[in-house]
């Protein structure tokens, strides 16, 4: 997968998953399980066009018996988004939130009675066009009772919007910062002028996340650092690429506060009963 992929959508599993639940079209509005409950919360129901959106989802056990779930991740859990009012025979699209290639997936783990699952996704492609969405979730349980020895479990649609006359950021189709947006952050990061020389490099830090790379002015005064594609934020200075650099995807390692604030958004944690 390219490094661009983290920001798409992951057809294979998605289209899988639904299909097995009949919701290939339409809204994902099958009741949920009355033995494992899954929700979804948005922490702010309007943002701007561009501007990242962040969700927790909540997988809970209901039940008074040990139950086995897939850990909460960009391919165990299936999200869909429609339009709050769809046009006559539109159907839903099927997002990806952003993630670490580096993350460990496919992973069963128990779920005791009362436990809950918490983890929080944060996507790039759902604000890319002003309007009213809804979004789903559909997550996956063990269930030796059906051949296929799992179910899926729904979460009820939560409601956005995406809008106002102020851009929080251009992005590309994908979801990926513009990367003439991420030169401008560098250019104001640093301190010169919007006349500045600016060019760019896509690359991954140490877990997995894409960067743009940015080198700032011309020979011996030319500056560099990283941007934030997911967040649009300057992340730190570093030294320039140059052609060696774009031979691959190169690792860059770093530790400025910005980059801790990152990770902590990634990993899964349990809330006790």
């Amino acid at each position: 997968m390219s490094i661009l992929g983290r920001y798409g959508v992951i057809f294979p599993v998605l289209m899988v998953m639904l299909m097995a639940c009949g919701c290939a079209r339409g809204v994902m509005n099958e009741p949920v399980s009355e033995s494992l409950e899954l929700t979804l919360s948005i922490e702010r129901a309007q943002v701007a066009p561009g501007e990242p959106l962040l969700v927790e989802l909540t997988l809970t056990n209901r039940t008074d018996e040990l139950m086995t779930v897939l850990k909460p991740d960009h391919e165990s859990i299936a999200f869909g988004v429609t339009a709050r009012e769809p046009a006559p025979g539109a159907g839903q699209r099927f997002v990806a939130p952003v993630f670490s290639e580096a993350e460990a997936t496919h992973v069963w783990i128990d779920l005791a009675p009362g436990e809950s699952l918490n983890r929080q996704f944060v996507f790039t492609v759902l604000t890319l066009e002003r309007g009213a969405y809804a979004l789903m979730a559909i997550a996956r349980v063990a269930d030796e009772t059906r051949p296929s020895g799992e179910r899926r479990v729904h979460a009820p649609a939560v409601g956005f919007e995406v809008g106002g006359e102020k851009v929080f950021a251009r992005r590309y189709p994908d979801g990926l910062l513009a990367r003439e947006e991420a030169i401008a952050i560098a250019r104001r990061a640093m301190g010169a002028s919007e006349a500045a020389a600016g060019e760019t490099l896509l690359v991954r830090d140490s877990r997995g996340f894409a960067r743009w790379w940015v080198n700032i002015g011309e020979g011996g005064e030319r500056r560099a650092g990283l941007v934030d594609p997911v967040f649009a934020r300057w992340l730190g200075e570093l030294r320039p690429f140059g052609e060696d650099d774009r031979q691959g995807v190169t690792p860059i390692e770093g530790d400025t506060q910005a980059l801790r604030e990152l990770k902590d958004l990634q990993p899964w944690r349990r809330s006790e009963p």
